[in-house]
């Protein structure tokens, strides 16, 4: 009778990709988004410029293809970080009109 011993499966390291690129993405555009809800008005270009690294990072993870669920969402979310921003403009230069409509007024 002969005795085999058990083997015990490795993950090949060719076979496991990294998701580091997606998560990169992903906390990048996160931080974009949460920057933006925050400050949408008075620091509008910091959500703009993360948002757009951000989904940048995400867009470069689903190319490639690691870390799709996670570049998904941090791409969604870079969008998302990109329009608080730009909203953040908008408002910005709508709020400037106005104090110089109220100083015109004024004189």
């Amino acid at each position: 009778m002969t005795t085999s011993t058990p083997t015990v499966p490795v993950a090949d390291k060719q076979d496991s990709k990294g998701s580091g690129l997606g998560i990169a993405g992903f906390a990048t555009s996160t931080s974009g988004f949460v920057i933006g809800l925050g400050s949408m008005v008075f620091m509008f270009m910091l959500p703009l410029a993360v948002g757009i690294v951000g989904a940048s990072l995400s867009l470069a993870a689903l190319l490639t293809g690691r870390g799709k669920g996670w570049a998904i969402a941090g791409l969604i979310l870079g969008v998302l970080a990109v329009s608080l921003g730009i909203m953040g403009f908008v408002a910005m230069d709508q709020a400037i009109s106005d104090l110089d409509e109220a100083i015109n007024s004024i004189n």
